[in-house]
């Protein structure tokens, strides 16, 4: 152990015991004559334990100072050799043919090599048995490998130095330090045969291939190229996302936790930007992988319907044109969440277009949710779309199509038809997203997001440059912010009308934008008709009582799916995402569980928790106040628990429409509040017991008789996801060309690292008055010519810079900001 380790240094060296164990490094140091620098304490201890251990085991006194070789270097270092051996033996080609001259100056080259190889333990100070007789094919892997010996054995830096040999005969890598000797002389070899490849190797006789320890003051920063190519690196991702598999979320880390575990545990410095950079390649792969895995995508889906009863799942390609064979679009649904929501979901849907964006992949994303009983979103369905380079206009609206028309194949059909009774449909504010769900579901009330229509206001009153709606925490004089929220829950039009009156005092713009936006699409008051909307913020003279329960925060589906690589890695996040809903569901053992209910009032809610609500709210509505002249059948004025002064707040119930106002706690929630039930009770509901009471007051999604009598099969109470690699590959299904130019060019040369992180391959302009006129740019030469050419006159000036590209309506020529089509 450590401590062990240090009492053994101390003893040998004669450091006080008492002394702190990075004092004691320190001054050990200093006795020994190194240079302790920034080399981590545990490092430092196992080199001075090395250097003076009693037993032996370290390397013993020296001429100079050793560094002591960490766990599992000798290993790296082999292998490295032989990686290199494997470089050379392929840069010399396999039909390469030698004269007899050339055969022997090879021949004396190996004899050069193998001399002195006894097996002994490379001395770490020391590269010349790591690169004496090792060739390379080319002079990147060359300088790559030196480079990484250096980072992996010492934590030093070298790089290129001007010297007399010619670029054709060779190179010089040294040291970054100037005090430090280390030199590496790299030389060409080039036979006469121009059939034989050439290849660099290192003379070992004129490089100094020892670090000058004491004086050398260099530290190595790690490259991407080295960071990719690290094994060690590579292991901590792969165990992060791993975990986060498992166990449905993981501890992500950030670049800056990453550098401090490359420095703690291996030593090796490197800067944010690479670790970043590395990271980005490493986890979403390399082209071929990309490629691949659109071979494997319809096979994939067909497995996953397979293994999952009731799903359905859709797979298309283009069929002519100069997108053919290439992936259009696909739909999944999964049978066990479909069958799930029906039986245990409120009739309120929601549905969100979202953009997907990736290096190589760009589309769009029809995402349909349903919402559980228990206050839960899950996914029921999704469609994907592709982006192509050669889409002429936005089909927003035929792809919102496509998803309804494909979900009324599903077992969701019968339940999303008119005859299943009303239904709410939650979607974003958009022209085309509109027009695809009225057309599709023409019976569906259909509601606005307020929280994204809240957005969208802030976003005109910054284009009108205005202040956007703020929040005011005090009660008696309301924000903007808080009287669009007042406005959104009045239970009638004179209340809606004096909210957005006091509205259009403090913000007269945000009152505009509204003025434009239909009542029906997001004032309560206008959708009695509709049976609930999401779950959020109740506003009016509120206390803890009216408040409902506060919903667990949750990760949005969203958020978790807009950073796919590809169909394949999309619908597999969602099939997990699934995997997951459904795990917590036959958790919590009611919605698939097979029971009898007993005769109590407990059994006749969906959980605890609502039983729990409701037994806490009827002890309050005891506390409410009821006149014998201010109530009749179905309208009751109920006077609230009194507050600190003795005032007792009015609240109208109504009972035939399910509301009290300005509580707004039963129309939201489905639930009764205090005041509903001290109403309901003084009209005589409670006389036909408490069980036909709770029935005339909760709606049916938050009774036990609403849930599934008996236990469905075990196909529906899991998702499977199937393996990837256990699917066939199909080469006639390929991805679409990137949708940027640039990233176009880097398709060939994507395993390059350097060429990815560095786009050498700029467009070259001329300049006016010579070749093209008026210094119009030089557009590239792709295998499309007229149509690449169109398309980048289209997205690109005559300077080269990149025209403004709307992310609402797609076109060119303006941003999402003065965007008309919102």
């Amino acid at each position: 152990s450590l401590i062990e380790k240090m009492a053994i240094i101390k003893r040998e060296l004669e450091v006080p015991t008492d002394m702190p164990v990075q004092q004691a490094v320190s001054r050990a140091y200093e006795l020994m004559g190194w240079q302790l620098g920034e080399t981590p304490l545990s490092r430092a201890v196992d080199r001075l334990f090395l250097q003076v251990s009693p037993d032996g085991q370290g390397p013993g006194p020296g001429p100079g100072p050793e560094q002591a070789q960490g766990p599992g270097q000798g290993d790296a270092a082999a292998a490295s050799s032989e990686a290199a051996h494997d470089i050379s033996r392929e840069g010399m080609g396999s039909g390469a043919h030698l004269s007899p001259e050339e055969e022997d100056v090879v021949q004396g080259e190996e004899e050069h090599i193998n001399e002195g190889d006894n097996g002994m333990k490379i001395p770490e100070e020391d590269h010349e048995k790591l690169l004496k007789g090792v060739k390379w094919g080319n002079r990147t892997d060359c300088t790559a490998y030196i480079k990484r010996i250096n980072l992996e054995h010492f934590n030093k830096r070298v790089h290129y130095v001007k010297n007399g040999l010619a670029g054709e005969s060779g190179y010089i890598l040294a040291c970054t330090c100037s005090a430090c000797r280390y030199k590496v002389v790299i030389r060409r070899k080039r036979f006469s045969n121009p059939k034989i490849a050439s290849f660099f190797w290192v003379d070992v006789n004129t490089s100094v291939l020892r670090h000058d320890v004491p004086a050398c003051t260099s530290f190595g920063k790690a490259s991407v190229r080295f960071l990719c190519d690290s094994q060690a690196f590579r292991a901590q991702l792969q165990k992060v996302q791993g975990e986060g598999e498992g166990q449905g979320q993981g501890h992500r880390m950030t670049a800056k936790e990453l550098q401090q575990l490359l420095k703690e545990s291996l030593g090796i410095d490197t800067t944010i930007s690479n670790i970043y950079a590395a990271r980005m390649i490493i986890e979403h792969g390399s082209w071929d992988e990309y490629e691949s895995s659109f071979g494997k995508f319809p096979a994939w889906l067909e497995k996953f319907c397979q293994d999952n009863l009731a799903s359905l799942g859709v797979c298309e390609s283009f069929e002519d044109g100069p997108q053919k064979g290439t992936f259009r679009r696909a739909f999944l649904s999964c049978g066990s969440v479909i069958h799930h929501v029906k039986r245990c979901g409120l009739r309120l849907l929601r549905q969100e277009v979202f953009p997907l964006k990736h290096k190589w992949f760009t589309g769009k994303v029809v995402l349909v949710e349903g919402r559980t009983s228990d206050g839960c979103t899950i996914p029921l369905a999704a469609g994907l779309f592709a982006i192509g380079r050669f889409v002429a206009e936005d089909d927003t609206e035929e792809s919102v199509k496509f998803v309804w028309k494909q979900l009324r194949e599903t077992q969701l059909g019968s339940w999303i038809n008119e005859s299943a009774g009303k239904l709410t449909v939650m979607t974003d504010r958009g022209a085309r997203v509109l027009a695809g769900l009225q057309s599709s579901l023409p019976h569906a009330h259909i509601v606005y997001c307020t929280t994204h229509l809240l957005k969208q206001i802030n976003a005109y009153c910054k284009t009108q440059r205005v202040p956007p709606l703020v929040h005011n925490s005090n009660k008696e004089t309301p924000g903007s912010e808080d009287l669009f929220w007042k406005a959104q829950a009045a239970s009638t039009e004179s209340e809606w009308r004096r909210f957005m009156a006091s509205l259009k005092e403090q913000n007269p713009t945000a009152f505009e934008f509204l003025q434009e936006v239909t009542p029906k699409l997001w004032a309560m008051h206008a959708q009695q008709d509709c049976i609930a909307l999401e779950q959020g913020r109740n506003f009016g003279p509120v206390d803890d009582s009216t408040a409902g329960p506060t919903a667990e925060t949750e990760v949005k589906t969203r958020q978790k799916l807009a950073k796919c690589a590809g169909p394949l890695d999309f619908f597999q996040r969602l099939a997990r995402i699934w995997a997951d809903a459904l795990e917590e569901a036959r958790h919590k053992g009611q919605h698939f569980a097979s029971f009898s209910p007993p005769d109590d009032v407990r059994s006749c809610f969906v959980n605890d928790a609502i039983w729990s609500e409701y037994t806490d709210l009827t002890e309050k509505s005891k506390l409410c106040k009821i006149l014998e002249a201010h109530k009749n059948s179905m309208l009751v004025d109920v006077f609230g628990r009194a507050d600190k002064d003795g005032l007792r707040p009015k609240f109208v119930v109504s009972l035939s429409r399910r509301q009290c106002s300005p509580c707004t706690h039963w129309h939201q929630t489905l639930r009764p509040c205090e005041h509903a039930i001290a109403a309901s009770r003084a009209v005589g509901w409670g006389s036909e017991g408490s069980k036909r009471l709770i029935e005339r007051l909760f709606h049916p999604v938050w009774l036990s008789e609403n849930f599934v009598a008996s236990v469905p099969p075990p196909s529906f109470v899991s998702c499977r996801i199937p393996c990837p690699e256990s699917v066939k590959t199909r080469d006639d299904f390929l991805p679409q060309p990137p949708l940027k130019p640039a990233m176009a060019a880097q398709t060939d040369e994507l395993q390059d690292v350097d060429a990815l992180l560095q786009n050498k391959r700029k467009r070259r302009r001329e300049r006016g008055g010579e070749g093209r006129a008026g210094g119009e740019p030089e557009l590239l030469n792709g295998p499309n010519g007229d149509e690449d050419a169109a398309r980048l006159e289209e997205l690109y000036t005559t300077a080269g810079n990149r025209k403004k590209t709307c992310k609402v309506c797609g076109s060119v020529g303006h941003n999402k900001r003065s965007c008309t089509a919102l």
